[in-house]
């Protein structure tokens, strides 16, 4: 199992509409939505997803948990972010 990948991005990104498209990407079973990254359930480092409006820009990891901006992870998994941003508003 993979460990977990947090992804960040402001509200209405599309983080929740591809959320299963990077989950299956990155090889994680399990998705997260609107958590606070600082205050994460124990037993999460393996294998979850999770999606958070926190601006974690700068940082690389909390924990043992990657963090990812939406856009690049909308990107790495194939999904175009851009109209995905546009039919969510």
């Amino acid at each position: 199992m993979n460990r977990s990948i947090i992804v960040h991005g402001p509200q209405a990104c599309g983080k929740t509409r591809n959320a299963v498209a990077i989950a299956r990407h990155y090889g994680l079973s399990t998705i997260l939505d609107d958590q606070d990254p600082h205050a994460l359930p124990p037993g999460i480092s393996m294998g979850t997803l999770v999606l958070t409006n926190v601006d974690l820009s700068g940082q690389h990891h909390i924990g043992l948990i990657r963090c990812i901006p939406y856009a690049q992870a909308a990107a790495a998994s194939g999904v175009d972010s851009a109209s995905s941003q546009a039919t969510s508003e």
